[in-house]
Formats: structure tokens, C-alpha cells, sequence
């Protein structure tokens, strides 16, 4: 029976290419890395995708499709150190933006955390901050921050929350 489960994991490492690597990690779960009637419908599965495997998990652990909500909630090495507030907006901005930007965007997120819109100031020529002009959908009194040469992380900040509104691109322009 281990023979069968170490045959599984050796085709899961294999596949794993081809999964979200939260649905992957989603099978380390103790629950589920020690259920052989589990290793036995994974390897009778057709296809080895997000949504076929993620429904099998569904059925053997809650717990282990709560870690991967919780493992795929953006910016969540940024959720520890402070509150954030999200816009539904800018969450499908976030989502659609490069790794290289999502790290951008933690550090403007940290530049906020430890320094406040003050630490922009010091690296002027990295952020490009400014604040926005009263337009549609904005009061005047947010601020913008580039996070490359396309895409700008727009936030207010309210009794020491930042309100991240927007994640996209050109906005403001």
C-alpha cells in the first residue's frame, strides 16, 4: 500500500506542472496525504487539473480547501503586518498582474507599513507618487503609486488603514 501512495506522489510531482501549485500543495495535507481510498479515485482520475482535483479534495477535507482559499488570498504575507482593506477592483488587478509586479506591489504595501506616504518620497524616482485629481470615481484624495511602467496601485488611507481601490493600468491618465 506505501508502494502505491509513493507511486502516486512520484505522478503528482510529475503533473504538478500542469496544477495551480496551491491545488499541488493542497495534497500535502495530512488529511489527504494518508488517505489511500483518496490515492486510489486521484489515480483513477481522467485528467489531473485544478478543478478535477480540487473536487476530490473537496470530498475528503474541508480543511484542506480551506488552506488553499487561504493560501490563494492576495497579498498575504502584507495581512499580517497590518490592515488592509481590498476593493473587489483591485483584487481582479492584483490577479492579473505579473510576479514581478505583485513584489512591487508588496513593496509599496511595506514602504506604507513602515514609513507611511512619506516613504515614497524617498525613492521618488521608483514610485512616482502622486496624488490623484478629483475625476470620476475619485475624490482627489487618494494616492498613486507606479508600480512599473503600465501599472499603478491606487489607496487611500483612512484612520491608519490603507484602502488599496485599484490595481491597473494607466489609471489616473
Amino acid at each position: 500500500m506505501l508502494g502505491k501512495i509513493c507511486l502516486y506522489l512520484i505522478i503528482l510531482n510529475c503533473q504538478a506542472f500542469a496544477m495551480d501549485c496551491h491545488v499541488a500543495a493542497m495534497l500535502t495535507h495530512p488529511e489527504i496525504a494518508a488517505n489511500t481510498d483518496f490515492w486510489e479515485k486521484f489515480g483513477a482520475l481522467k485528467k489531473h487539473d485544478n478543478a478535477s482535483v480540487e473536487a476530490l479534495v473537496k470530498q475528503y477535507s474541508a480543511d484542506a480547501t480551506k488552506t488553499l482559499i487561504e493560501a490563494r488570498a492576495p497579498l498575504t504575507a502584507v495581512q499580517t503586518q497590518q490592515k488592509f482593506d481590498i476593493s473587489r477592483k483591485a483584487e481582479k488587478g492584483i490577479e492579473k498582474l505579473s510576479k514581478v509586479n505583485k513584489k512591487n506591489l508588496d513593496d509599496a504595501i511595506k514602504v506604507i507599513n513602515e514609513e507611511g506616504v512619506q516613504g515614497f518620497y524617498k525613492q521618488p524616482g521608483r514610485w512616482h507618487h502622486e496624488m490623484m485629481i478629483k475625476q470620476k470615481g475619485y475624490s482627489g484624495k487618494e494616492h498613486n503609486v507606479r508600480l512599473d511602467g503600465e501599472f499603478r496601485m491606487v489607496f487611500e488611507i483612512k484612520d491608519g488603514v490603507a484602502h488599496i481601490l485599484d490595481v491597473g493600468k494607466h489609471i489616473g491618465h
